[in-house]
């Protein structure tokens, strides 16, 4: 059974910040193709530029490009996890699972 979730939802990277620092997050899912701030650009500001507890949020990229040079070049960015789309719900709670306990 999945948990209630509580979910918002930003247009680009430049609100999800926004967003983040008015409310406290457990984890960011973000696209990697954003307008305005892609999810390479907020992942960046977001662990250079902000400052604890911000810095360490877990992220979890999602994106349609599923290749092994995706996938390492979004953890190689601070990312803590990738998702391919369409999302698999399964593919979804498995790496929100991982990356809350670890």
């Amino acid at each position: 059974m999945i948990p209630d979730l509580e979910i918002d939802v930003s247009i680009d990277g430049n609100i999800a910040i926004e967003q983040l620092q008015k409310k406290d997050y457990n984890v960011l899912l973000l696209d990697i193709l954003m307008p305005e701030m892609d999810g390479y650009e907020t992942v960046e500001y977001i662990r250079k530029k902000m400052k604890e507890p911000f810095s360490s949020i877990k992220i979890i990229a999602m994106t349609a490009n599923a290749t092994q040079s995706e996938r390492e070049n979004c953890i190689n960015s601070g990312m803590n996890g990738y998702i391919t789309k369409p999302l698999d719900q399964k593919d979804v709670m498995d790496n929100l699972i991982k990356v809350l306990i670890i």
